[in-house]
């Protein structure tokens, strides 16, 4: 039975290769990506040969690419065909959905090279239900989502999913800068206990609980301005005027050695950035941080 399976993918390539190579030769020289029919007639035709399918789309894919990069160096101006190459990639991961080759390919080339952030994130997406180990995946989703589209809730889900997997602080801080960020300071400081309580490692639990304060003090800040808009007309020009009118009592520290201040916006920032500062820096700016406090920028 096996055999004749074999037999019946073989032949079925074989009619299948001489229409592809048909076409590709009819096609100018800028899109001949491989062509491969449905990914149903595929699977069909395929069946226990399915990953080896899917390293040869790969494959393919990679060596067009780099094809085309070779003949950049020469001067050679030619567009990939990016919507072939990605429509191959998709039919890698329907018939491997574990083929990491094709995430991380996808990842590299179809964000900053292709600008198709949505598509590449459909399929980061898709793995992530199969991968479910994998913490890549949501990091390189949550990196495209904060970075290209700036939608900071959506990164903060994917970098929560980031860090539950890998036990990374980085990306704990990244989760939960994200939510602090889409106004979601609650959800980001219990994201923090639930890590705090998770981690065996103290200085783990030393990096989350300083990023606990940090995110606690820009949260009762973020508090206090809010009231005062409720109260008062007049422009907010520094963190400073909140002691003045009442709603502090002092202003809190930035555990990474930072000053806090009101930017442009009126959103409370921190010179820090939230991240620990050289000792040689801090001065500098700390006293930037001042002056911006005292202009409002």
């Amino acid at each position: 039975m096996r055999f004749l399976a074999t037999l019946f993918f073989l032949v079925s390539l074989a009619l299948f290769l001489p229409s592809v190579s048909e076409h590709l030769s009819s096609r100018p020289l800028q899109v001949k990506a491989n062509c491969w029919p449905d990914s149903q007639v595929v699977k069909m035709i395929s069946g226990e040969y399915r990953t080896v399918l899917a390293d040869w789309s790969v494959v393919e894919t990679l060596f067009y690419f780099g094809t085309l990069v070779e003949a950049d160096r020469d001067q050679q101006k030619i567009r990939p065909d990016y919507r072939q190459m990605y429509n191959n990639l998709v039919l890698a991961l329907k018939l491997d959905p574990y083929n990491l080759d094709a995430y991380y390919f996808t990842q590299a080339i179809f964000t900053w090279d292709a600008g198709r952030i949505l598509e590449t994130n459909r399929m980061l997406d898709y793995g992530i239900k199969y991968r479910t180990w994998d913490w890549q995946l949501p990091f390189w989703a949550g990196f495209n989502t904060s970075y290209f589209l700036k939608d900071y809730a959506a990164a903060a889900e994917y970098f929560q999913q980031a860090a539950v997997l890998s036990g990374k602080p980085l990306f704990t801080n990244l989760a939960a800068r994200y939510l602090h960020e889409s106004g979601q300071d609650a959800l980001g400081l219990a994201f923090l206990d639930g890590m705090i309580r998770s981690t065996r490692d103290p200085h783990i639990r030393a990096l989350y609980q300083t990023r606990k304060t940090a995110l606690e003090a820009m949260s009762l800040l973020s508090q206090a301005v809010a009231q005062y808009h409720q109260h008062y007309t007049d422009p907010l020009q520094s963190l400073s005027q909140l002691i003045d009118v009442g709603l502090l009592q002092s202003l809190p520290s930035d555990p990474y050695g930072g000053t806090f201040f009101l930017n442009e916006s009126g959103k409370v920032r921190t010179t820090s950035k939230l991240r620990f500062l050289h000792p040689d820096s801090k001065t500098q700016n700390n006293q930037q941080g001042m002056n911006r406090d005292a202009t409002g920028n």
